[in-house]
């Protein structure tokens, strides 16, 4: 039975089902990050970050309970005792007194001053003022008394004094210290987010993040500064998919993309730019998120502990550096659980905004060594482009400029750097390594060691349209520092003191021969005779 002919796709028909896959794979990945980033809750996705700020405050919560409920079992008892004991002692002592003033003005002994003191002394806290015996190992008071511990606090006022409350105490902080630090930072790092969101209405966020993932300055993004800030950006995708979006949004095939190529990227990817956009200003945005949050919380303690305002700022300062120094503390129920709340978020930012001031400094030294390394080496280059022929005309910044000009690009040892016969559009100067000069058959005529102007050994036919007739590779490995003629030139006229050229002015190059090929010159105005005649060939190239 012959089977149905199969009708051939046009070629419309071949690019609308291209254009369906890619509309599915972009469906596919906003799928993907979508479930990466959320999670279901009874049926409602939520971001994984607000799952973990809750799970981290439950966590803090509990440790605080736990803590402070083992306290309360350990020494409430024990300081019960202490009162009861306290108590007795001072009813005691007070009705010993009473009795030895009734007894001595009823007999009408009479003591000298001295000897009635020591009558009385042994009973002295029987002259203290009766007080309220409140025990502080309330379960409220444990629980802050645990806060203190964990958070390193440690106000003082009041302390275990059992043996097992001091194990217990040891232990807790062990683990608990640890857990709290991670909690605070990442709830701390959760308001700062908040904050920064707020710092950014009205802004344009795609733009301000395309500026700090553009390394460079260049105003576009490569491949290399995309792919990280997608890893900035918790954008975990496999090397084929990153290839496929790679393609996706560079929409002109340019190998960068530009900030509208980047919005379509972000569009794509559903992709949050909060905390990129605002990754400049990071710490402004911490320091004046720690201090609204420290003016609130002066605020909140003057009202409910009936403070003034120096006792609260006070206060609030001993506490989130962990001074607690332990004079002053909260009273009331609700101060002494406020002090939790504002704790837990203020001790979290001024973590976060020493973590960035630590890092900003690092990388403020780090940029520093780079700066110095960079003028270290761009030094080096430019003495060693000096002692060169071919630079000796030019002046020293004529030379740094064509130096920020040059690209560097390394080979392997046994690579091939220039084939025999191919068009030779870049000169190269030899850097580091050696390179070895070879003809048609392979025979090595020369071996060329770094610093040296490559371009004197890789010899050109024809002026008009230069190809080299050896070809040149790395002994070792090689690191090339390459320019274009047009760089030259721009560098050679950079000076403001040069008179104006005109537009078909020729830049005429001096190129050593191996093999001794004699005077091969074309004349051509303005040109530059860098090297001895016996070992030159002049190429010319029109810019």
């Amino acid at each position: 039975m012959q089977g149905k002919p199969t009708r051939k796709l046009t070629d419309d028909e071949l690019e609308e089902d291209e254009d369906d896959d890619d509309n599915e794979q972009v469906e596919d990945f906003r799928t993907r990050l979508w479930t990466q980033n959320h999670v279901q809750c009874f049926g409602v996705p939520i971001h994984e970050n607000i799952i973990m700020f809750f799970q981290l405050a439950l966590l803090f919560v509990t440790l605080l309970l736990f803590g402070g409920g083992i306290f309360h079992l350990i020494e409430h008892p024990h300081e019960e005792n202490n009162l009861n004991q306290t108590r007795e002692d001072f009813n005691f002592h007070r009705e010993q007194i009473i009795e030895k003033l009734h007894n001595h003005t009823a007999t009408g002994d009479m003591l000298d001053t001295i000897d009635f003191y020591e009558l009385l002394r042994e009973h002295y806290i029987g002259f203290n003022p009766e007080q309220e015996y409140d025990n502080k190992w309330k379960f409220t008071n444990s629980i802050i008394f645990s806060f203190t511990i964990i958070t390193t606090i440690g106000y003082g006022n009041f302390v275990p004094q059992t043996q097992w409350g001091q194990i217990f105490l040891m232990l807790y902080g062990l683990i608990g210290i640890p857990i709290a630090g991670i909690s605070l930072g990442f709830i701390a790092q959760c308001v700062l987010y908040g904050f920064t969101m707020f710092s950014q209405l009205g802004k344009d966020k795609a733009a301000a993040a395309f500026n700090e993932f553009d390394a460079d300055g260049s105003g576009e993004l490569d491949e290399e500064e995309f792919f990280a800030a997608l890893e900035r950006l918790g954008v975990e995708l496999s090397d084929e998919e990153n290839r496929k979006l790679w393609r996706e949004v560079d929409t002109d095939g340019g190998g960068e993309i530009d900030l509208e190529e980047f919005r379509t990227a972000v569009k794509t990817l559903n992709a949050d730019l909060t905390e990129a956009a605002g990754k400049k200003n990071e710490v402004i945005i911490t320091l004046c998120g720690i201090l609204f949050w420290f003016l609130f919380g002066v605020l909140v303690f003057k009202f409910s502990e009936k403070w003034d305002y120096i006792h609260a700022i006070y206060f609030l300062f001993v506490s989130l550096t962990t001074i607690g120094l332990g004079d002053v503390v909260p009273e009331t129920v609700f101060g002494e659980f406020f002090l939790i709340i504002f704790a837990m978020i203020g001790l979290g930012l001024v973590a976060v905004l020493i973590t960035l001031i630590r890092d900003l400094l690092r990388e403020q030294q780090r940029k520093r060594k780079i700066r110095v390394r960079a003028q270290k080496e761009l030094k080096q280059k430019r003495k060693a482009l000096e002692n060169m022929n071919f630079f000796s005309s030019m002046t020293r910044d004529q030379i740094e400029n064509l130096i920020e000009k040059m690209e560097i690009v390394s080979f392997f040892p046994h690579s091939q750097i220039i084939r025999e016969g191919n068009l030779i559009e870049s000169y190269y100067v030899l850097w580091n390594g050696s390179v070895n000069i070879t003809s048609a058959d392979g025979t090595i005529n020369e071996k060329i060691e770094s610093p040296s102007l490559l371009m004197e050994s890789a010899i050109m036919n024809d002026s008009r349209s230069p190809t080299a007739y050896a070809s040149v590779h790395a002994y070792d490995t090689v690191e090339i520092l390459s320019f274009r003629p047009d760089d030259y030139q721009s560098s050679i006229t950079m000076s403001e003191e040069e008179e104006e050229v005109d537009d078909d002015k020729s830049i005429e190059i001096g190129i050593i021969t191996s093999s001794g090929m004699g005077d091969q010159r074309e004349h051509f105005h303005d040109s530059f005779d860098y090297l001895p005649e016996t070992e030159q060939l002049t190429i010319s190239f029109q810019t």
